[in-house]
């Protein structure tokens, strides 16, 4: 007997025609996130005109590793439950079909969230640069998550996509560079006024290396009569390049050699500051050989 047919809330989407292919992606989409199920793209044939979808919880979990359940550090689950729902979507030029060829959906319960599935949660361009901009004025993933969710239309995500989504863009820019090294190279486009000290690093195994990054002394704001609000718009750079010495590389020391900046104060007389730990180094001392920097 065939694997019987899913719930009503997992009703298979009816067959429509559509202009284009992106059209009836998207409509395929949004059905199955009505109904409580998610689809994703299994393969396609004839330079794109055949797509064949599959529901997101297709397949069954392999074990590469060969790792025992009791060896595991990490107790999660898979969503895989061997789902047999099949769509698929065919045609050429403006006028493209949706049809389902297995409508059952086995192995689990349609979903009461759309966090739920992954393909759901996923950010386009606009949302992204969004994300990136509060992330610049120092909001925090979990700050994040809730103003998505009240926008129009609303965007559901979890803490975890928005760190992912930071994750993805600090690898773009860093484009395979050290974090220190992507700093200096932002500061000299930027024309920041800075001085920064380099050193040899001995480590316990006595190996010498010449060049490490020690510290970045920034000018202060009063310094280099740059406008109110400059400075935090560097910090919350800061923010997202995380722009600190790497702590486990070989070619830098360790995290008491740290990176800092100032901001001045407005009360100050001559807008001379102590400096300021920047979002994520921990705030050490510097070694008492190390010698500041002349003034700006």
């Amino acid at each position: 007997m065939a694997a019987s047919c899913a719930s009503n809330a997992m009703l298979p989407p009816p067959q429509e025609s559509f202009e284009n292919s992106k059209a009836a992606q998207e409509y395929l989409q949004v059905w199955a996130r009505a109904h409580g199920y998610a689809v994703v793209l299994s393969r396609s044939a004839k330079a794109g005109r055949y797509l064949y979808f599959i529901c997101d919880k297709d397949g069954e979990y392999r074990n590469t590793r060969k790792i025992q359940d009791e060896d595991r550090q990490r107790k999660t689950s898979t969503r895989k439950a061997g789902c047999t729902f099949r769509a698929n979507i065919s045609g050429s030029t403006d006028f493209w079909t949706i049809t389902v060829t297995c409508p059952a959906h086995t192995g689990h319960d349609a979903s009461n969230t759309t966090l739920a599935h992954p393909v759901h949660r996923r950010v386009d361009m606009a949302s992204r640069e969004q994300v990136l901009e509060l992330v610049r004025h120092g909001s925090t993933a979990r700050q994040i998550v809730p103003l998505l969710a009240q926008r129009e239309p609303p965007l559901l995500v979890t803490s975890k996509d928005i760190a992912n989504l930071i994750q993805s863009y600090r690898r773009e820019v860093l484009k395979g560079r050290p974090h220190a090294e992507a700093l200096l190279e932002w500061l000299e486009e930027q024309h920041w006024p800075h001085r920064t000290l380099l050193g040899a690093w001995t480590r316990r195994t006595t190996q010498t290396r010449t060049g490490c990054l020690f510290f970045i002394w920034l000018a202060s704001r009063a310094r280099i009569g740059l406008r109110k609000g400059v400075t935090s718009a560097l910090s919350a750079e800061f923010r997202v390049l995380r722009a600190s010495v790497p702590q486990n590389s070989a070619d830098f020391p360790p995290p008491e050699d740290v990176l800092r900046t100032a901001e001045a104060d407005s009360g100050g007389a001559d807008g001379e500051v102590p400096p300021k730990v920047v979002p994520g180094v921990t705030r050490r001392a510097p070694p008492p050989h190390f010698q500041i920097p002349p003034e700006f």
